[in-house]
Formats: C-alpha cells, structure tokens, sequence
C-alpha cells in the first residue's frame, strides 16, 4: 500500500513537469514560424519601398518639363521662336504663346501687359504683346502667322504672372493659325536644338553688355542671374535690338 502511495506521489510530482516540455514544443516551431514572417514582411516592405523609388524616379525622369541650360530653364514640350516666344497646342486647334524664361529674365518683374485685340491677323514675327516694367518694355512676337483668337485676360489683373509662371499662368495670346497647327509649329526648335540655341543666346547676351553686367551675369558659376532691366539706356537698347525686335 505504501508502495502504492509513494509511486502516485511521484508520479504527481513529475506531472508537474510534464507542461514544460509541451510548452517548447509548440512555442520553438511557433517562434521560428513568427521569425520567418516577420522575415518575410522586412523582405516584402523594404522590396516595396525600392520599387516605389524606382518608380519615382523613373516617372521624375520622364515628366520633368524643364531642362536648365546656363541658369536658364528651357520647356522641353514646348516649341520655341527665335524671338523668345514659345508655343503649344490649345483647344480648338489653336496655339498658345507666351515668353520664355529668358525674356523673363531679362525684363524682370512685370508691371504691365498689352496684348493686340481679338480678331487681329498677325503675320509671324508681328508683336502681339508689349510687357513692362517701369519705362522699359520688351515686344513678344507671335511665333506662328494666324490670327488672336483669346487673350489671357487675367493678366489685366496680374500682369506678375508672366514673371512667375511664363510657360503656365503666364501665357499671353492663342492664335488661330493660317495654316495647319502642326505645320506651323514644326517650323519651330524643340528638344535638343533649343539647348543648344539657348546656349549661344546666353553667350551673346553676356557679349552685348557692359563689363559690370557681364561680372554679375555669371557670377553664378557661368549661369545668369543678374535683372537686366537695371542695364543703362544705350545697353538695353541694344539688348532689345539684339534679341527681341
């Protein structure tokens, strides 16, 4: 009997134990398989962030609208004229223009806009808008022939919005040109020949001001950066001879 008792006795106290090595059994495959998801979501997040800024970059790459030549920012869907002007699709088969940011540059904060009336025909080259500040002005040019379908009328307004968004907001005319819409303007520079135009115009603005402006100019490690509106009377009436008549 006491046998009996001693052998229950000793078979309760190793029941105790018993728990313990259940408890590892299932906790070891448990704390492997919470290892490998864990692993496997690091795995998955850190691939996903890679990814998205592959694609970030990429969609930068393609989408980015400006190229910058000499501190200049160029369009690269845009078409541009000789005269600073640039052009683009608009509804109803017409093209908007407006400056670029040379023109911009040149003339600094605009004070004032005016634009030839609706209706007009103008041939290619024509002014179609006068933009000033103070006593100086620069002429746009309409950069295909036809004739001013819309004017941006916000500019009346704002005239400030041709300095700060000339390729955007500060669009000056549309025209409705003569001739087919694609036609007129694969008559102008776009992609590379406008970086390449761009770096000779820079060259022959630095050439055609005086010495202190040149200094100023390319301070900037040969980009401009100097208003040349603050240029004297006999040098800005050479740059407009030069570069926008």
């Amino acid at each position: 009997m006491q046998d009996h008792i001693e052998n229950d006795r000793t078979s309760w106290q190793w029941a105790w134990f018993l728990p313990i090595p259940i408890a590892f059994a299932v906790m070891i495959p448990s704390l492997a398989f919470v290892g490998l998801a864990l692993k496997a979501a690091f795995v998955m997040f850190m691939a996903t962030v890679v990814g998205l800024t592959a694609l970030q970059v990429a969609a930068y790459v393609v989408t980015a609208r400006f190229v910058r030549v000499m501190g200049i920012d160029i369009p690269k869907r845009l078409w541009m004229h000789a005269r600073h002007v640039w052009a683009t699709h608009a509804g109803g088969g017409r093209v908007r223009a407006g400056i670029d940011a040379f023109a911009q540059r040149v003339i600094g904060e605009v004070d004032a806009v005016e634009t030839r009336l609706v209706g007009e025909r103008v041939e290619a080259g024509d002014v179609v808008a006068i933009l000033r500040r103070g006593s100086r002005s620069i002429a746009a040019r309409a950069p295909v022939a036809g004739t001013i379908a819309r004017v941006n009328e916000a500019l009346a307004r704002d005239a400030g919005r041709v300095s700060r968004a000339p390729y955007g907001r500060g669009w000056l005319v549309e025209l409705m040109p003569r001739a087919s819409r694609d036609s007129v303007l694969a008559s102008l520079m776009r992609g590379e020949p406008v970086k390449a135009w761009m770096e000779r115009e820079v060259s022959r603005l630095v050439a055609v001001t005086t010495p202190s402006a040149v200094g100023a100019a390319m301070a900037d490690g040969g980009e401009v950066s100097l208003d040349l509106s603050t240029l004297d009377d006999a040098t800005w009436d050479r740059v407009q001879s030069e570069f926008f008549s």
